[in-house]
């Protein structure tokens, strides 16, 4: 089984998200996409980082994570 977590600070107002997301599928048409958060600050590495760290514990092995 193919999962691409998605954590970014893109928020949910634009089409960004979707977008992406879109761009995964075609590139990666097996894997099943599973989104943390798209609503970390703007820049805010330390806030991405922190929701990065309590979420590790919860995934599988070999999953791969995308922070933008």
């Amino acid at each position: 089984m193919q999962l691409i977590s998605l954590l970014t600070d893109f928020g949910l107002k634009d089409p960004y998200v979707a977008e992406m997301k879109l761009v995964l599928i075609k590139k990666c048409p097996k894997a099943t996409l599973l989104d943390i958060t798209h609503q970390v600050e703007k820049h805010n590495i330390v806030e991405g980082a922190f929701l990065l760290e309590i979420a590790v514990p919860f995934f599988l092995m070999g999953l791969f994570t995308w922070p933008l």
